[in-house]
């Protein structure tokens, strides 16, 4: 055999392995991909998982409210912001619940005593849970307050507003998901 003949065969060789190793990676990548996408629930914005704890003893689940359009709140009493939209965010869950719009405000960090006393002292109608260990508003990756999440019928998050949600954010964003269905 001539050493060119030899260097062709080593030199297939190594693309080869050169080809199985990055079929390997691919494949490997792949493996870890839908791992993560399974342990995050199928890879989209449905957090149907989540289960919450309401001021007056209840157990919710996100899931509960599917089929309605829900705007996921995250608040705590001692900020501005949050104050400010509370008013704004009570005025559309009374105007717009018979549509199927729900407001679930989530207290994150406050005991329940301290959420319970704001809510009745300003009068608010909306459902207001708790997340004193804030692992729920980590799941959504919260990281100041508020943020607001509009979630469509069918589960999905169709929108994200952190900081202070205006009237007019939520007419255009809230009222086609009501009159679409979406």
């Amino acid at each position: 055999m001539s050493s060119r003949t030899l260097r062709r065969k080593q030199e297939r060789a190594r693309r080869k392995k050169r080809q199985l190793a990055l079929v390997i990676a691919v494949a490997g990548a792949l493996l870890i991909g839908l791992g993560v996408l399974l342990a995050l629930g199928g890879g989209s914005d449905n957090q149907n998982d989540v289960t919450l704890q309401t001021l007056d003893g209840q157990t919710v689940h996100l899931s509960d409210y599917e089929g309605q359009v829900v705007l996921l709140n995250f608040w705590a009493s001692w900020c501005p912001p949050c104050r400010a939209e509370m008013p704004t965010l009570d005025a559309y869950y009374r105007e717009h619940r018979d549509e199927g719009f729900v407001v679930l405000a989530v207290n994150v960090g406050e005991s329940p005593a301290l959420a319970r006393a704001f809510i009745e002292e300003q009068g608010f109608s909306f459902p207001v849970a708790l997340d004193e260990d804030t692992h729920i508003a980590d799941q959504f990756g919260v990281r100041g307050l508020p943020v607001s999440l509009l979630i469509d019928r069918q589960g999905n998050i169709s929108y994200r507003h952190e900081g202070l949600i205006t009237a007019d954010v939520l007419e255009a964003q809230l009222i086609p998901l009501l009159e679409g269905g979406g």
